[in-house]
């Protein structure tokens, strides 16, 4: 077992405690994993309209504000959103005041008929290489 990563039936077992219930218990976990992927989830306008995919690095610094945009890979057309992607809002909280910078890696979804496109944060401990 990880030693930063917490046992999860453990954790499935105090939560059991709290609500009695496995269905419960599975439903919080399902509505959790929602808003977790909600809050790492940035909107943006229409870049493309049909479906592509990219992958892009943010580089972002307090404020927060996005200080580097990379294309890494994916469709050829979606490099043009660096523009969109640096300008864009993102949530994040710095752990100080001090000048400290996070390296983000995303990816960029754009769907036909909706409106607009979708920039999704991988949680960074899913992040296994830099290509």
């Amino acid at each position: 077992m990880n030693p930063i990563v917490p046992d999860m039936q453990d954790t499935r077992n105090r939560l059991f405690n709290l609500v009695r219930s496995n269905a419960r218990v599975d439903a919080l976990v399902r509505d959790a994993g929602g808003e977790l992927s909600q809050m790492r989830t940035v909107k943006l306008k229409t870049i493309v309209p049909k479906l592509v995919t990219a992958e892009f690095f943010v580089l972002l610094s307090p404020g927060p504000t996005v200080e580097e945009v990379k294309f890494i890979s994916g469709a050829e057309e979606l490099r043009v959103a660096t523009k969109a992607l640096s300008s864009a809002k993102f949530d994040v909280l710095f752990p100080d005041d001090r000048k400290s910078k996070i390296l983000r890696r995303g990816i960029l979804m754009c769907h036909p008929g909706t409106a607009g496109c979708e920039f999704v944060l991988y949680p960074p401990d899913s992040v296994q290489s830099l290509n």
